[in-house]
Formats: structure tokens, C-alpha cells, sequence
């Protein structure tokens, strides 16, 4: 019966360790030996790391070799103590752990009064002793020192080594890189140790849906290889942000940051051209708040941010002329300057070698009578061409620019409880929302436009809730529960009536929405709403997991479990009131092939 409890501690530690994916990490922890000035070890002696900001201790107790583990600390600064009878106190002043920092301080007592205090201000860098995993902690103050025209914490990845972009690109602010050679678009991020990414349909990509201000995060780690077993939703690198909390002194920045294109400078070959800068601006404002709501125990930190930005859109295309809108095809010739002849679908005959054959309209120009009443409604949606490229073939006729509108915000809300000395829990609200407004090229109201823009917004959450339970000097247990949740529409300039152009309304019943159907001749620029341009997504993801810590001996022992229950709810029909073709064969002097040449 004597060993019924051991017996039960083993079981548990067996179905616990059986969890196919551990618990996520973003905390630090420390370790060390504490010795006399002999050497000998110090059994039983008390060892108390305070959040130097906060003053939230974490004990514990060195075991008969002397050993000392302390574990989920939250990044930051910290002191460290040591007391045992006999010896004097040792107090280490202030040193940071960073985000998964395994961090090894072995101290040496000082035969005396525990009274009396040995001071020691400064520290060699932590040695992590522990760990092999490969990767880069950026923090703060790097993060807004260094160069970031977009401000946006992912863009400093690309400072780990081993990480570069898809093909050659640097600069994106997503999971689009490549970490020591793993496939690009697979690697996951943690925001306060639960994920904010998705992962798209039948491909397998992972997609992030939220990234916390700058001035927001106090640090992240790039891990790029040798991760533990707790890392089991990567296929490249693992990216582990961690936000700010408040601490027992109120702090708080205000910012203001403006780019403009009256103060850039124009490049080279546009001067030469004498073409200008191109528009563009981009405004944005914040602040960050932290402190204490009761001191050493409650705290709370917050931010927001607003981002204001305009800037060019515009396309080039080509489009009928004024002459081939009326018929006229008399000027419509190749490159090389030859006519293309248009022949009549409906005046065919067999030639000497027995081939159907059609006849060219007389003057390459077709009748009214022929003109169909819904292609001529069709047609006079069509842009005007309003350049001249290219006087023999008229191609990209037609070229418009105008402001492209994109406002968005961004806010965090954070706090952190310590029930008691063994019992803390923090919580976390993200929101972020963005607006697109495109300009309609065609023309205010004109419903056919064709180019893969619209009326877009997005919204998305993510909340985390974490509960550290101290059990003991040598057990811990943590329980964490995360969301993300996403959503993101985009819809078609103007909506529209098919029945209007003259087609049935049965076109109409069916039509998934009411805009305007594709028109596609061929050597034309289509109109119409393009294919696959509307869209209505909702997704996100459900995380639990729990972890215990347990140190036997020598050895720090870390099992637990993890869910991911995905979700998504997702609509882009392809073209919802229908697609219209048109080949350049029907106009053909051959039935089946040859040119109008």
C-alpha cells in the first residue's frame, strides 16, 4: 500500500505522455545548481525568480543535488534569490528571458547570516544548455528601431538565418516563406501560445488571419528547426509572438506615422519618360496603455491602431473601336498590316474540294439587320478607348487610374491575475477589421465591370485564456484555450438585372446573384463580373490544450495534449450569372479552322 501513490503519479504521467500533439509553449524557464564555496551541493535551499516589472515571484526548491527547475515564466526582466540556513542571500539583480528561453544560473553561497546579503549586479549572457532547437528572438526595441515601412512585426523574419522568401521574394508579412528549405505557405504562428492561422482548403497552406500591432509585441521567436515534440502543427517554422503585459507602473506611447508621395523621390526612368510619382498615402495613428488595476497582483494592457491608405489602380486594355461598334471592321488589321476578314456564319458553300467555306461581308462590315438586340445592349457597356497605342491593331486603346481606398483598424486587450503565489491566469482579445474601395474604372454605377476588384471587408478575432497552476516546487500544470475566427467578403461593383439586357428570366431565377454576366470576345478585354470575384468566408479554429511540468531528479519531465477543431464556412460560386464566349472561328473563312487573314 506504501507505494499505491507512486504507482497512481506513474499511470498519470503514462496517459498524459499517450497525447499524439503536445501543448504549445511561449514561456521561458530557468534552471541551475547552487553550491557552496566548496562546491558541495545545497539541499532544500529556496529559490524565488520576481518579475522585476510586476513583482510576481515564482518559487522553488533546490532537490538533494542541489537542482533548482523553474518553468513558465512569462518573457520579461527578472531577479533571482537564493536563501538557505547557514548561508548568506544571494540576490541576482535585474536580467531579461526572452520567448522560449531555457535559460541555465548556477549560483554559489557565501558561508554567513542569511541576514546578510551578496549582491550581484550583471550577468553574462544566459547559456541555454538545455535545448537544441535553432532560431531568432527579435524584441521591441528592434522591432521599432529598425527599418519597417510597413510595420509589421513579420516583416522582420527575414533577419533569421535559413529564411528567405517564396522564389526570391522578401518582404511578405504571412507564412509566404521558406524556412532552411521547407515548403513555402506551411508554417504556423502563435500569438501568446495559441495559433492565428488557418489552414486553406484542399491545399494545406497555412493562412494567417490576425498580427498584433508592432508597438504591441514584446517579442517573437523564428524557430526554424529541432523543435520539441509540443510543435506538432508545422511543416516549416514555427513563429511565436508574445504581446505586452501591464506591469506595477503605468506607461503608455502615443504615434503618429505618415507616408506621402510628395516625399518620395521619382526613379530614374520615370523622369526620363516625364511621367510623375505616383499617388499614394498612408496615415496612421495609435497608442499603447499599460499599468497595474491592483498592484503585484492585477494588470492590464491595451492598444489600438488606425491605418488610412490611398493609392493607384489602373489598367490597360483593349476594346472595340467607335467604327467596329457600328459594324465596321474595314480598319481592323494584324501586325503585320494585313485586313482581317470577317466572314458571314449564315452564307456558306461548298469550294472545288468539297469544304465549307463561308463568304466575307461585302466592305468587311456587317449589316445592322444582323446585330443581335442583347449583344448591342451588351456592347454599350463596353469603355470607350480613349489612347492610342498602336495605330495599325488599336490594342490596349483604352487606359484609366483612380484612387484605391483602404481603411482598417487594430486593437489588443490584455490582462494578467495572480490569484495567489501558485495560481495566475491571462486573458487576451484581439479584433482587427479592413475595408477595400475600389474605384469602378468604367464609370460611377456602370455594372460591368470586369477587373478582379470590388467592395471587400474583412473582420477578425482572437482571444486566448490561460490558467498556470503551481502545484508544488517540482509540478506545474497549465491549461489554455485559444480562437481564431475570420471573415472576409468581397462583392461585385453594382448589382444587376440579366433581364434588362434581354435575356429570359429564367437566366435570372437561377442566377446565384444578380450581376452582370460575363461578355468574352475573343482579342477583347471581357466585361462583366469576373469569375470567381465574389466571395463569402467565415473560418477559424477551436484550441484546448493542458501540459504538466513534473521534475524528478535531474530530469524536467513535460507531457500534454492538444486540439485543433477547424471550421470553415465558405462561398465563391465561379460565374453566378452565367459566362458568354465568343471565338473569332465563327467570323472564319474555314468552318473548322485556318485565320481571317
Amino acid at each position: 500500500m506504501r507505494n499505491q501513490p507512486r504507482i497512481w503519479n506513474v499511470l498519470c504521467l503514462v496517459l498524459l505522455g499517450a497525447a499524439v500533439v503536445w501543448s504549445q509553449s511561449y514561456t521561458a524557464a530557468m534552471r541551475g545548481l547552487v553550491t557552496d564555496a566548496t562546491g558541495a551541493a545545497v539541499p532544500g535551499a529556496k529559490v524565488v525568480a520576481t518579475e522585476a516589472d510586476r513583482n510576481v515571484q515564482h518559487n522553488a526548491v533546490t532537490d538533494g543535488l542541489g537542482r533548482y527547475v523553474v518553468t513558465a515564466l512569462p518573457p520579461g526582466n527578472y531577479t533571482l534569490t537564493v536563501e538557505a540556513s547557514g548561508f548568506k542571500k544571494f540576490a541576482q539583480s535585474a536580467f531579461p528571458l526572452a520567448v522560449q528561453q531555457q535559460a541555465t544560473l548556477d549560483v554559489q553561497l557565501q558561508v554567513g547570516d542569511i541576514t546578510a546579503t551578496v549582491e550581484v549586479h550583471g550577468t553574462t549572457p544566459l547559456l541555454n544548455t538545455t535545448i537544441s532547437n535553432l532560431g531568432l528572438v527579435v524584441e521591441n526595441k528592434i522591432m521599432i528601431s529598425m527599418p519597417n515601412i510597413g510595420r509589421n512585426p513579420l516583416g522582420l523574419i527575414y533577419m533569421t538565418p535559413g529564411v528567405v522568401g517564396s522564389a526570391g521574394r522578401r518582404g511578405d508579412t504571412n507564412t509566404n516563406f521558406v524556412a532552411n528549405g521547407s515548403r513555402n505557405s506551411t508554417s504556423d504562428v502563435l500569438l501568446d501560445g495559441v495559433t492565428v492561422t488557418t489552414v486553406e482548403q484542399n491545399s494545406g497552406i497555412t493562412d494567417l488571419k490576425y498580427t498584433p500591432s508592432v508597438d504591441a509585441v514584446q517579442e517573437f521567436k523564428m524557430q526554424t528547426n529541432f523543435f520539441s515534440a509540443e510543435y506538432g502543427q508545422t511543416g516549416g517554422a514555427v513563429i511565436n509572438m508574445v504581446t505586452k503585459s501591464g506591469t506595477n507602473e503605468f506607461h503608455g506611447t502615443g504615434f503618429y506615422f505618415l507616408r506621402h508621395a510628395d516625399l518620395n523621390s521619382n526613379n530614374w526612368f520615370s523622369n526620363r519618360s516625364g511621367r510623375q510619382i505616383p499617388y499614394y498615402r498612408r496615415d496612421q495613428v495609435g497608442g499603447v496603455i499599460g499599468g497595474p488595476v491592483r498592484r503585484d497582483k492585477t494588470f492590464f494592457f491595451a492598444d489600438y491602431e488606425y491605418t488610412k491608405a490611398k493609392s493607384p489602380l489602373g489598367y490597360t486594355s483593349p476594346w472595340p473601336t467607335l467604327e467596329q461598334h457600328t459594324g465596321d471592321f474595314s480598319k481592323t488589321f494584324t501586325t503585320g498590316g494585313q485586313l482581317i476578314a470577317i466572314h458571314n456564319p449564315f452564307d456558306t458553300f461548298v469550294n472545288a474540294s468539297g469544304a465549307v467555306e463561308r463568304r466575307p461581308f461585302a466592305g468587311n462590315q456587317i449589316p445592322r439587320s444582323m446585330f443581335d438586340p442583347v449583344a448591342v445592349k451588351a456592347a454599350s457597356f463596353f469603355p470607350k478607348a480613349n489612347q492610342v497605342t498602336n495605330a495599325v491593331t488599336n490594342t490596349n486603346n483604352w487606359f484609366m487610374e483612380d484612387i484605391s481606398r483602404s481603411p482598417g483598424m487594430k486593437m489588443d486587450f490584455k490582462g494578467d491575475h495572480n490569484f495567489t503565489e501558485k495560481s495566475r491566469l491571462t486573458g487576451r482579445y484581439s479584433h482587427s477589421r479592413g475595408q477595400g474601395t475600389p474605384p469602378n474604372l468604367f464609370g460611377q454605377d456602370n455594372p460591368a465591370y470586369t477587373f478582379n476588384d470590388g467592395p471587400n471587408f474583412s473582420r477578425s478575432h482572437s482571444a486566448v485564456a490561460d490558467f498556470t497552476r503551481v502545484q508544488s516546487a517540482t509540478t506545474l500544470w497549465t491549461f489554455r484555450y485559444g480562437l481564431v475566427y475570420s471573415t472576409y467578403a468581397r462583392n461585385a461593383m453594382v448589382p444587376f438585372d440579366l433581364t434588362s439586357l434581354g435575356l429570359p428570366k429564367y437566366m435570372k431565377d437561377n442566377a446565384t446573384y444578380s450581376v452582370f454576366p460575363t461578355f468574352a470576345p475573343e482579342g477583347y478585354q471581357d466585361i462583366g463580373t469576373e469569375g470567381w470575384l465574389i466571395m463569402d468566408r467565415q473560418e477559424g479554429v477551436h484550441q484546448f490544450s493542458g501540459s504538466l511540468n513534473k521534475m524528478i531528479g535531474g530530469h524536467n519531465i513535460k507531457v500534454g495534449g492538444e486540439m485543433r477543431k477547424f471550421f470553415l464556412d465558405y462561398l465563391q460560386p465561379g460565374y453566378p450569372s452565367g459566362q458568354f464566349t465568343f471565338s473569332s472561328q465563327t467570323t472564319r473563312r474555314d468552318l473548322f479552322a485556318g485565320s481571317n487573314t
